[in-house]
């Protein structure tokens, strides 16, 4: 690893290293080395690695060898070539010591191999061909037998969806059923409401005026025939009801057979703009099959 060496670099002795100039390798002992790059300041850049005691006998031999001590890249190299050769020496020994124990314990077979060896084997199946084509037929049958019933149970399920939708739609049309029943009550009561405001509406909109004694309760309104212009009021001979109460009498008729006949007539006006949209808007079903 990268590490900071606070101290100068050692000098080697000629029983150690013999030939090699001081800065370039600062320790070699028997459990580790430092590998520095300057022997001149007293702060340095060192890579401290630890080593076994055959790395250490293998790195000096490497280094007495080297042709070019001078080279800064010589202890790093040498350092590295070392230790991937004896990571490969401990992977190869422990692949070895793995197989030493599977074939001492047994476990060197695979589970293929292991299947292959437990698996009898029908003499008769190889050397009878109609055989293994009857079995590959009954395979494919069985196939087909799958495939039919899975069929079978996605026609069911699509069936039951069917009954389920059918029967929603069913209390759908019976809640429309209501529902339209339920507006032409409506209908035919504005209808009547309609019919009862027409015929009373005309004879109140031409009503007499009341009797002198009820006048003053009733100066707040006047209609057409209580005005000034006509005179309804009975003569000195005793008589309650005028002689012009005829006129009254058909001009009301008239004027509620004459709204009653307008009211009918722009009802059916659009009755029948209803039924045009309703038609033009309904799809043709003359081609489509009808259900019995």
């Amino acid at each position: 690893m990268l590490a900071n060496h606070e101290s100068k670099l050692a000098p080697f002795r000629e029983d150690n290293i013999t030939g090699f100039h001081v800065g370039f390798l600062a320790i070699l002992g028997s459990s580790g080395i430092v590998i520095s790059c300057s022997e001149t300041i007293a702060r340095l850049n060192c890579f401290i690695t630890g080593l076994c005691e055959h790395q250490v006998h293998r790195f000096r031999s490497k280094l007495l060898k080297a042709p070019d001590t001078n080279d800064p890249l010589l202890m790093i190299s040498l350092w590295l070539e070392v230790f991937t050769d004896t990571r490969i020496r401990r992977c190869n020994y422990r692949k070895m010591e793995l197989e030493r124990i599977q074939l001492k314990t047994g476990m060197h077979s695979t589970i293929e191999e292991m299947r292959l060896k437990n698996q009898p084997i029908d003499i008769d199946s190889l050397t009878n061909p109609a055989s293994n084509l009857f079995k590959i037929y009954n395979f494919v049958n069985q196939r087909d037998s799958l495939v039919n019933i899975n069929h079978a149970a996605a026609s069911r399920q699509l069936a039951e969806l069917s009954l389920h939708d059918s029967s929603l739609i069913r209390s759908i049309s019976l809640n429309s059923n209501k529902v339209a029943l339920l507006t032409r009550k409506d209908s035919t009561d504005m209808r009547a409401i309609a019919a009862v405001t027409l015929a009373f509406l005309p004879p109140t909109f031409i009503a007499v005026s009341a009797l002198p004694s009820y006048r003053a309760s009733t100066d707040h309104g006047q209609t057409i025939f209580s005005t000034s212009f006509f005179n309804f009021q009975p003569s000195n001979d005793g008589k309650i009801i005028s002689h012009w109460i005829w006129l009254y009498a058909a001009i009301a008729t008239t004027l509620t057979a004459f709204f009653l006949a307008g009211w009918y007539v722009s009802s059916r006006r659009s009755q029948r703009a209803v039924q045009r949209a309703f038609d033009v808007q309904t799809p043709d079903t003359s081609g489509l099959y009808e259900l019995p």
